[in-house]
């Protein structure tokens, strides 16, 4: 049966088809075969602006099945002249779209465009199958595989459409097509925009379906992040069957959408990425695709020796979130920087002739430090807001009819607070005015871990005992001391003046994991008291500080604020600093976040699945090729000076690189 094209025709003979073989409608005698080619067969679908119809192209011996959009406004959607003519322009810029976008397997593709008796036609593949909407309808909400399986599969598409500088504008359950091979599609490219730098530095029109549609979107400023938001929003909604406004907290200004998994449950991994996605303003969300794919499939960071001339090279991704540890082949040798073999340390039985006289043990007695250092509080504060409520269907994702309304919004800000604090600690004297201080950090318990990557989870309470860290990472002049006491050699030669950034006070660097082992065994030689590297659980404890947030770094969450902290990429110039220039965590302990990356002694674990409880090292595998290190450095960003941040090297125990460095924790027992 032939559907009639004819507007007039559709309303007053609603039900009506035509036969198979007539050339012209029964009702109004109107040609039925359009622009020669294709016939319509029935009406698919009515929006604000036009229908859409199931057709065939008749040019073609397979008859193949395509889809036919006929822009046709509703008087009350486009009542004026400007809208009219913004209508017609927006239903273009969906064919010029879907051409731009050329021919890809999960886009329809466009046939044809072209306006016959002033009205606009678009022809364009047709995709048989169920959208994501009528699949939660019939078969529940969808589990965290499911999501899953959907972001690998769509945000490939996404990412090929924003590569030809388009963005949708409208992602959302309706608009995402199973088709019959099991493959996501993206279909109504009706609300795109080309992204140009010019277009992107101007106001758009404010299109989109609402509960799904992102703050800047609604402005009429969508970027490629406002496809990945509405995508997010998308999954939470798939997730719950919950409508996305109800998911929002307006009063407290957050997502509340994990309140309504119902035996659903959605792993700290993938919850991570999804609040990511949907984040309300633009900064703290994810602003590429690529960014959102590496959260998913973390791939190794690529991190290469420092040169013999000390230039440092920057990772250039970041580390996965999972490891199995098995990266490469252990022969039981270590390339150095020149790719030349060289044996793993062993131990030489042969000690050399005493050069100085061994201190005899004796506890230290504690001293008492004051220091000042901030935090940031974290506040609310209202704002007023608009947001345009759908009230009809539309055509394609635009011109729907909306209602602005107002609401307050507690939006989330930081306040920089001083406190001042005390802290007890002894000095070790390592030779004449060279002392080593070291913290007393009194024990307890903490949730250690985040959900922001999988190797950090789950997150799980720890319980410390007392023990002494110290206040800064080792210096070079400290090292020094150390390394030239031949006499004290427990395995290894130690050299001196390893470092490439050179100064009394900077870090020590380019030290692996045996040697700073080495240096903590001399050093427990010398004084008679022990020291080791600290365990990874006692290293978060320390840079916690006893916080009982989960922030991100011992301060707060502000990113912003970090340079106040550490030494990192944003502020480094390329270089470590000396210690102690930043401000201390509430223990009194200097540059836990930033400058250089600090051994612990643990073994490298892909996540915390039966890690210790009790602050004890986790190290099961006494020849594992995998150490710990922890807190950022100098030419890395933000993100790995999180307190919780863990990386295991990749290249074993041995590199020696301008950004690795080391502190050292003491357990003695000491007089009060």
């Amino acid at each position: 049966m032939i559907q009639c094209l004819n507007p007039i025709c559709i309303s007053n003979n609603p039900n009506f088809l035509n036969p198979d073989e007539g050339k012209f409608c029964l009702k109004c005698g109107k040609l039925l075969l359009l622009n020669n080619r294709y016939l319509a067969t029935e009406i698919l679908g009515r929006g604000g602006f036009g229908r859409t119809f199931k057709a065939i192209d008749d040019n073609k011996p397979s008859k193949p099945v395509c889809v036919i959009k006929q822009f046709l406004p509703d008087p009350e959607s486009v009542n004026t002249a400007g809208a009219l003519k913004k209508a017609q322009a927006l239903f273009e810029q969906e064919a010029i779209s879907l051409d731009n976008l050329g021919n890809h397997s999960q886009i329809p593709e466009l046939l044809a465009y072209f306006t016959i008796e002033n009205c606009q036609y678009l022809v364009q593949e047709f995709i048989s199958g169920q959208n994501l909407q009528q699949e939660l309808d019939q078969k529940g909400v969808f589990n965290q595989q499911k999501i899953r399986d959907l972001l690998l599969d769509l945000l490939p598409v996404l990412k090929f459409v924003h590569e030809n500088k388009v963005i949708h504008r409208d992602i959302k359950p309706e608009n995402i097509i199973r088709n019959d091979q099991g493959k996501l599609v993206i279909v109504d490219f009706g609300a795109a925009k080309q992204a140009t730098e010019t277009a992107l530095g101007k106001i758009a029109t404010k299109i989109g379906s609402a509960e799904y549609v992102s703050n800047e979107q609604i402005q009429g400023r969508p970027i490629f992040a406002s496809d990945i938001y509405s995508l997010g929003v998308s999954c939470i909604y798939l997730l719950t069957q919950i409508s996305p406004f109800d998911l929002f907290d307006n009063h407290e200004g957050e997502w509340i959408w994990r309140n309504y998994l119902h035996n659903n449950p959605v792993d700290d991994h993938l919850g991570a990425v999804l609040d990511k996605m949907i984040q309300q303003y633009v900064k703290p969300r994810y602003q590429s695709v690529d960014e959102v794919l590496e959260a998913l499939n973390p791939q190794p960071i690529n991190i290469t020796s420092s040169t013999s001339s000390g230039t440092g090279i920057l990772p250039i991704s970041p580390p996965p979130s999972t490891n199995t540890g098995n990266i490469g082949t252990n022969t039981g040798n270590i390339k150095t920087n020149t790719g030349n073999q060289m044996p793993v340390p062993q131990s030489n039985p042969i000690p050399k002739p005493p050069q100085k006289q061994i201190i005899q043990p004796q506890s230290p007695q504690l001293k008492t430090f004051s220091f000042e250092t901030t935090y940031l509080e974290k506040k609310t504060r209202k704002i007023p807001k608009t947001k345009q409520v759908e009230t009809s269907s539309g055509f394609l994702g635009f011109g729907k009819k909306v209602e602005t309304k107002t609401y307050y919004e507690e939006q989330i800000y930081y306040q920089t607070k001083s406190v001042n604090l005390q802290a007890k600690y002894y000095i070790e004297n390592l030779d004449n005015n060279i002392n080593l201080d070291m913290i007393s950090i009194p024990g307890g318990s903490f949730m250690m871990g985040s959900s922001e990557r999988q190797d950090e989870t789950p997150i799980h309470k720890v319980t410390v005992k007392p023990f002494f860290l110290a206040k800064y990472p080792i210096t070079q002049s400290q090292w020094r001391v150390i390394a030239n006491r031949n006499d004290l050699k427990v395995k290894i030669d130690l050299d001196p003046d390893p470092s490439s950034f050179k100064g009394d006070q900077r870090p020590v660097e380019k030290v692996n994991w045996y040697e700073a082992v080495e240096f903590c065994d001399r050093l427990s030689k010398l004084t008679g008291r022990q020291y080791k590297l600290p365990g990874e659980a006692q290293w978060e404890y320390a840079c916690r500080a006893g916080t009982q947030t989960r922030s991100r770094y011992y301060f707060g969450d502000d990113e912003s604020k970090l340079k106040d902290y550490a030494w990192y990429n944003d502020n480094s110039n390329k270089q470590t600093h000396p210690v102690g220039q930043k401000k201390p965590n509430n223990f009194g302990l200097y540059d836990m976040h930033g400058n250089v990356w600090e051994w612990c002694e643990d073994n490298w674990h892909i996540n915390y699945n039966g890690a210790p409880n009790d602050g004890s090292a986790w190290s099961i595998k006494k020849d594992s090729q995998y150490a710990l290190l922890r807190g950022g450095a100098w030419c890395l960003n933000c993100d790995y000076s999180r307190s919780a941040f863990r990386f295991n090297g990749y290249y074993g125990r041995d590199p020696h690189d301008n950004f690795i460095g080391f502190r050292v924790v003491g357990v003695v027992i000491v007089r009060t």
